[in-house]
């Protein structure tokens, strides 16, 4: 495994109390805690899960890192995203001969999160956390997701217009298999197929986080 990605700051531990709405955790301490990710998270914001957290100063005074699940360290911090995708990409660990021109780049009325230059060429590229597994297969989404379906839909009209296009996920989970979600959003499930026959790539990245640090682990294998 190779190391991409540290957190600084101060870390600190709780237990999940419940979740008042999506942005915000109530731990057992007495904490509120903001939560980047919009996601349903069931499957790992149990009673009394173990969550990591990093104290702040400013706002409600920690955010959540990631949740331990048995023997994973599973991270759901969404902030964070655009800057593992952006070390990835430096680390030449997407297989694409990738610089990156701009982040955070309007397509229509859309932002997408990376211009990228593949050989000469424009490439724009999409990030999208995972964190649900069933069995050893990372699903996305784990709640449906019309923002994630029209970024997919801007890829293909992309590709179509003659300029790259790719999705990367990045798993934050112990998967051998990527597979779209059908069961819970089946249009995202369909325009991701329908991306991947006009030649979109798909970049199903494994990552692992140890409490500090993230580190690459691979590729999962597509399951359609």
């Amino acid at each position: 495994m190779e190391k991409i990605f540290s957190i600084e700051g101060n870390l600190a531990k709780y237990h999940f109390l419940n979740r008042p709405n999506r942005f915000v955790i109530e731990t057992k301490e007495g904490k509120l805690c903001h939560v980047h990710d919009p996601g349903r998270l069931k499957e790992l914001l149990i009673p009394d899960a173990e969550l990591l957290a990093l104290n702040k100063n400013s706002g409600l005074k920690c955010e959540i890192l990631s949740v331990i699940n048995g023997k994973e360290n599973v991270f759901i911090n969404t902030k964070y995203h655009s800057s593992i995708a952006e070390s990835l990409i430096l680390h030449s660990l997407l297989e694409k001969n990738f610089k990156i021109k701009r982040r955070e780049v309007k397509y229509g009325k859309s932002r997408l999160d990376f211009l990228l230059d593949n050989n000469a060429k424009d490439y724009f590229l999409e990030v999208k956390g995972c964190t649900l597994l069933d069995g050893k297969i990372a699903k996305f989404p784990d709640a449906p997701t019309l923002r994630g379906t029209k970024h997919v839909n801007d890829l293909i009209e992309i590709k179509k217009s003659g300029s790259e296009a790719g999705i990367l996920f990045l798993i934050f989970r112990d998967a051998e298999y990527f597979s779209p979600n059908r069961k819970t959003d089946k249009n995202f499930s369909t325009y991701l197929e329908r991306a991947l026959d006009l030649g979109i790539d798909v970049f199903p990245v494994k990552l692992t986080f140890n409490g500090r640090d993230i580190f690459y682990n691979g590729v999962a294998k597509l399951k359609l």
